[in-house]
């Protein structure tokens, strides 16, 4: 064990509201994580005033709640970067307990004897650390010059506008239009441009927040994320019946219900596949699930599709591992959660050649992957995995590998320890 450090991690929202993704559920296991090895951990997660989101009673880390102004949490509100100013007031209250006490035990931590005795003697060798994970932080510019933090941002948007681009021309009305449209991508630009080290979790996020104006391209190191722990606890197996194959296993999507995973191109697809097939599973929640419905409707798919709501993880585990195949045709990708979860259980998996999504899947190693929109040609390649069960059997066996050997928590926690490292021996004027 290197240097422990004290970390204030950051996002918007947390892996128990209402709106949760990706973004939430990675920075949850991080921290996990991190915790285990031994480092003190604060995690600020925002919420609307007076939303009650039960939380586990067995958290490793120190929790706060900073305050977004609104009546509920949703993926878009019009306030939402004001709740920059609440994440900002509790970071520079930490780093105050952190100058005058060297230690610090919150409120609304586990208060147990032992928690007290672990944080107040286990020494930090290390500094301070605040790692954002979304726009939250464009607010941190001035406390991180007076405590000295050091700041690392993992950026998980999967486009930017162009007028955030380093070459691109951005007239007075084009700035406008961004500030009221497109508000969290200038706060995320801001946080990109205050940062010690950017940490995008794929290579081709990597390079798409290095085209970012004011972004210095040497500060960007990419980190992977992990898959949550629970989903190594679950293996596929082709189901089969009597007769040798099982057409009650589905087709498995979960995820975000919106047009960028692409949801509506895989109802599409399955309409085009041959009789007898496996059921249809959607499994998720999301603006554009009134569309997606009525889609299936309309090609009279009846209940060969079905929709359900969003599972724990126990149970999406469960589903993953009694499907015939996941499917995750996305127009736009940074580097997908459910993609990896998929992976880690074996289950034969199929993706587009989007955004990070190639980083995970090598097409005919460890899974499928087709190029976005191609309706006809998801449509092939989700036919040829129900068809021919030794290649099934073949990506499935490898992604469980692949995802052990190279897509765990403990791999990215180990890596982002470097990165702290790293970013102290940094000069002040970084």
């Amino acid at each position: 064990m290197g240097d422990r450090f004290r970390i204030i991690l950051t996002v918007n929202y947390s892996p128990w509201s209402a709106y949760s993704g990706g973004g939430q559920r990675s920075t949850h296991s991080l921290a996990v994580e991190l915790a285990r090895r031994g480092h003190d951990v604060h995690v600020i997660y925002s919420k609307v005033p007076f939303e009650q989101i039960s939380t586990p009673n067995d958290l490793p880390y120190a929790l706060h709640w900073a305050w977004i102004p609104g009546i509920r949490s949703q993926r878009n509100m019009l306030l939402r970067p004001a709740g920059g100013i609440s994440f900002r007031t509790i970071v520079k209250r930490l780093c105050r307990e952190f100058r005058q006490r060297g230690a610090f035990l919150p409120e609304n931590s586990i208060s147990d004897e032992a928690n007290f005795s672990r944080i107040q003697h286990n020494k930090i060798t290390g500094g301070v650390i605040v790692h954002a994970n979304g726009e939250e932080a464009g607010w941190l510019g001035g406390l991180k010059k007076r405590y000295g933090f050091r700041l690392i941002s993992t950026p998980r948007y999967s486009s930017y506008p162009d007028a955030i681009i380093s070459n691109g021309k951005t007239s007075i009305l084009q700035k406008m239009d961004l500030a009221l449209h497109d508000w969290k991508y200038l706060a995320q630009a801001k946080v990109l441009q205050i940062s010690d080290l950017i940490c995008p979790p794929s290579e081709w996020a990597g390079q798409k927040v290095s085209q970012i104006r004011g972004v210095r391209r040497e500060r960007v190191s990419v980190v992977p994320n992990g898959v949550p722990d629970e989903f190594l606890s679950y293996r596929w197996t082709e189901p089969a019946s009597s007769s040798g194959r099982d057409n009650s296993a589905p087709i498995l999507f979960f995820g975000r219900l919106h047009r960028d995973k692409g949801v509506d191109l895989l109802i599409r697809a399955y309409a085009l596949l041959q009789r007898p097939r496996p059921p249809l599973w959607i499994v998720g929640e999301g603006k554009d699930q009134g569309h997606f419905e009525k889609l299936a409707a309309q090609l009279n798919l009846g209940n060969e599709v079905r929709f359900l709501p969003w599972q724990p993880h126990n149970q999406l585990g469960e589903l993953i591992a009694g499907s015939r195949l996941c499917v995750f045709p996305a127009r736009h990708e940074n580097f997908s959660l459910a993609i990896l979860s998929a992976l880690a259980v074996g289950v034969p998996t199929i993706g587009t050649r989007v955004g990070g999504t190639p980083e995970m899947i090598q097409e005919g190693d460890n899974g499928l992957l087709v190029e976005p929109e191609n309706i006809d040609k998801l449509a092939e390649a989700i036919q040829k995995l129900l068809s021919d069960r030794r290649l099934a059997n073949k990506l499935g066996d490898a992604a469980r590998r692949w995802v052990r050997t190279r897509a765990t928590w403990s791999i990215a926690a180990e890596r982002f320890e470097e990165v702290y490292s790293k970013t102290l021996n940094l000069p002040d004027d970084s």
